[in-house]
């Protein structure tokens, strides 16, 4: 576990801020669905998720607070304690997952996720894959008919 964890805490080398570019391909009761999206760390700590939607929906985390909706009509604002979501936590965490998984080896580049906390009421199990050695795709299931795949494409320092 200690050499799966140091390996873990390399794997998104900007603790300060960055961005990543993902694509979310999630099946929940049958139902197929792709979305395209960016995930941002700000230096002042906070978080923004833009999904490339029609209209662009747009998720921004301050402190405990979550306001989330689509550009050009009223955000909802909701305490981040009480929204509940597993793929945002999973976003949020991309620098510290330690937090909310703990990891069992699956070979070289691919760990078994079994989460912790809260996000165990929500998530089954999930699976990790590296390429490269940085996060690549992170597979989730929280049901029978129920998954969600996370391909994160680009991994890159930005600082506003």
């Amino acid at each position: 576990m200690a050499e799966s964890e140091g390996l873990l805490n390399k794997l998104i080398p900007y603790k300060e801020c960055f961005s990543v570019f993902f694509v979310e391909k999630a099946v929940f009761d049958g139902e197929y669905k792709t979305y395209r999206g960016v995930f941002i760390k700000t230096k002042e700590n906070s978080w923004k998720i833009i999904y490339e939607t029609k209209p662009v929906f747009k998720i921004v985390v301050t402190g405990d607070t979550i306001q989330l909706g689509y550009e050009g009509e009223d955000s909802e604002i909701f305490d981040r304690r009480e929204y509940k979501n597993p793929i945002l936590e999973i976003l949020f965490h991309l620098e510290n997952p330690e937090k909310i998984f703990e990891f069992k080896p699956l070979g070289k580049d691919a760990f078994l996720l079994i989460p912790k906390g809260d996000l165990a009421n929500y998530i089954r199990r999930g699976k990790l894959f590296l390429r490269n050695g940085k996060p690549y795709i992170i597979e989730i299931e929280s049901g029978e008919d129920n998954r969600v795949t996370i391909l994160l494409e680009n991994i890159v320092p930005q600082c506003d």
